[in-house]
């Protein structure tokens, strides 16, 4: 799995752009334009990151900010 995320960019201006290999990966693959929304669990972008990192929420991986003061990361391992 290769995941690219691109943040503050709008799916259709990476669409609009001039980007054939993004162009051929979006076509191979799946795309999404919604965004990741943790409140108000936690304020983006970091904890966003985490969660897709983990696949569980903030209340579980404990990052509810940009300080990654206490994450539980080890308890849910992806790999």
């Amino acid at each position: 799995m290769l995941v690219i995320g691109l943040d503050g960019t709008m799916l259709n201006r990476i669409k609009d752009a001039d980007a054939p290999n993004l162009d051929a990966l979006m076509a191979g693959g799946m795309t999404s334009a919604s965004s990741l929304y943790a409140n108000p669990m936690a304020r983006p972008p970091r904890p966003g990151w985490s969660t897709i990192a983990t696949g569980v929420w903030p209340d579980k991986h404990n990052v509810v900010n940009n300080n990654f003061t206490a994450p539980n990361f080890a308890a849910y391992r992806t790999g």
